[in-house]
């Protein structure tokens, strides 16, 4: 249907937390749907191909739609961008300069991964429950408060 989910508990920082995975297709017909997961969301991650200017394309226009129905543009909210299929760089048309620029002028964190070779996958999940984790602890009672009472 366009939207898969996982949910694995994570070990770090001698803590252990639950992290759900959705994978949400940057569809119009998936607009409400995204929204809603969204709104609920610590942290997110912006995918697009290396291969792919197109790819790079939508996905900057998903982070654009992001931005906008984010509320008050959440600037807590912790994303970060990957460049898949890094194991194919001789075909690439995106650089990892014009990605990393993009990414840093939007405060987010690149990286290149390749599934086909596990190179960094499980790193991106890592450094993204870093970035929640440093957060203040009364930063999630405050937002979870918010998020749920408007249920």
């Amino acid at each position: 249907i366009g939207v898969e989910f996982i949910s694995n508990p994570a070990y770090q920082m001698g803590l252990i937390s639950k992290i759900m995975v959705w994978d949400i297709v940057s569809n119009e017909i998936f607009g409400s749907i995204s929204s809603a997961y969204i709104r609920g969301s610590l942290g997110l991650i912006f995918c697009f191909d290396i291969q792919s200017r197109e790819s790079f394309g939508l996905m900057k226009e998903f982070y654009r739609r992001v931005r906008e129905k984010s509320p008050n543009n959440r600037p807590s909210l912790k994303m970060i961008l990957i460049g898949t299929k890094s194991d194919l760089w001789r075909t690439r048309a995106v650089s990892s300069k014009e990605a990393a620029l993009w990414a840093s002028q939007r405060g987010m964190q690149y990286i290149e991964i390749s599934s086909k070779e596990c190179l960094n996958v499980e790193m991106v999940f890592r450094t993204l429950i870093d970035k929640i984790l440093s957060m203040p602890h009364n930063y999630y009672e405050k937002y979870c408060s918010e998020i749920y009472s408007k249920r």
